[in-house]
């Protein structure tokens, strides 16, 4: 209605215009077609242009990424140590958990200090990619992201796994248990989100026996 008032004879809007193709006599589809097209060119050209400015707007307006966020540089250094019951620290005298200054995590929270955050994510049982038939939740690697998600920003993780990758139900070779490892930390590295700068991953080898 806007563009029908407004409009003259000699400056006429795209709209206006394919209007101007319905008559008493019907529908002149020929050239009403032919100017929708036109009118869609410019559209398309525009998007086609800025599609990448889009993208990133859609991503970083779902996302909020960590790093570039001037709150978070204040904030102590975040440790997550992700592993299996050596992490979560059972004590196989009792069938329960070492107390707190007792497990390992414990012990690296006391040597760094009030500057870092040491946060367990430690599971009985837990393997590295194997999905045990037995127990369920039990698989590391889909895990592995909304773990680190829940944690950000972290700026180390520490991945302690593997011992239950030997056990006989999976049937896994050293080479395939070291693949599982490579795996998670491919995984946390493409967690770009939850990283407050640079990916810093530890792996720890189980301790012999």
């Amino acid at each position: 209605l806007f563009a029908c008032i407004l409009s003259v004879n000699k400056s006429k809007t795209l709209p206006v215009v394919i209007a101007g193709f319905i008559t008493d006599r019907g529908l002149e589809w020929g050239p009403m077609a032919a100017t929708a097209v036109i009118t869609l060119v410019p559209v398309l050209i525009l998007v086609w242009a800025l599609q990448k400015h889009f993208v990133q707007g859609l991503a970083m307006g779902a996302v909020k990424g960590y790093a570039e966020t001037e709150e978070n540089k204040d904030m102590k250094k975040r440790i997550v140590c992700y592993g299996d019951s050596n992490t979560w620290g059972y004590d196989a005298i009792t069938d329960g958990r070492f107390p707190d200054e007792v497990r390992w995590t414990g012990k690296l929270q006391e040597k760094l200090g009030a500057e870092y955050t040491v946060i367990e994510e430690g599971l009985c049982g837990r393997t590295a990619v194997f999905e045990d038939p037995l127990n369920e939740g039990l698989n590391g690697l889909p895990y592995l992201y909304p773990c680190l998600m829940s944690h950000g920003p972290i700026d180390y993780l520490v991945i302690m796994l593997g011992t239950n990758d030997c056990k006989e139900r999976f049937s896994a070779t050293p080479k395939n248990i070291a693949d599982g490892i490579k795996r998670l930390v491919i995984k946390a590295k493409h967690t770009e989100d939850a990283w407050r700068d640079t990916p810093k991953i530890l792996v720890v080898a189980p301790a012999p026996i």
